[in-house]
């Protein structure tokens, strides 16, 4: 989280930002990781574990988007 007011967050999200209620979770802290899902922080996550799912999250698209791209060039 970027910014922290009460219940309402900011969060970054692959350098978009977004807003994001905080209310469903205990102790939240400004620069914390949250899973945010219709707008309500669901999750949160120590450093560690996030970058780990960032990671495979980056690993899945870049694969996505490869094999779309193939298909693509298939279908020419």
């Amino acid at each position: 989280m970027v910014e922290l007011t009460g219940d309402e967050a900011v969060v970054d999200v692959g350098g978009d930002r977004m807003k994001a209620n905080v209310s469903l979770l205990d102790k939240v802290e400004l620069g914390d990781y949250v899973l945010v899902h219709a707008g309500f922080a669901i999750n949160k996550y120590n450093e560690k574990d996030a970058r780990e799912i960032l990671a495979i999250y980056d690993e899945y698209f870049a694969k996505t988007v490869k094999e779309d791209d193939d298909e693509r060039n298939e279908d020419k």
